[in-house]
């Protein structure tokens, strides 16, 4: 433990593969799906960092369980399907935008 009370920062390996894996997936959406959008590496790695603090233990702890890479991805487009068929219903004229 750092001598001024800070909890060093530790980093599972497992987190650093889901990131990875992320980026992929993300990187792949990004070159066969027209609606997926990012303006470069840097921001979809960050995508995947940021989609990783927000589904793993760090954020929630226990109370949140998602599953694995499957059933996350499963739940992703879900939503997002979801979002693309409620804003067509909400707002037929007007064209849907981007993640």
């Amino acid at each position: 433990m750092p001598s001024d009370g800070r909890r060093a920062l530790r980093i599972d390996p497992a987190d650093v593969v889901d990131v990875l894996v992320y980026v992929v997936v993300l990187n792949l959406a990004i070159e066969y799906v027209p609606e997926v959008i990012s303006e470069g590496f840097t921001l979809s790695l960050l995508t995947a960092v940021l989609l990783k603090l927000v589904l793993v233990d760090l954020v929630f702890g226990d109370s949140v369980q998602l599953g694995g890479f499957v059933s996350v991805t499963l739940l992703i487009v879900a939503l997002l399907v979801s979002r693309t068929l409620v804003r067509r219903l909400l707002f037929p004229d007007q064209a849907t935008s981007t993640i």
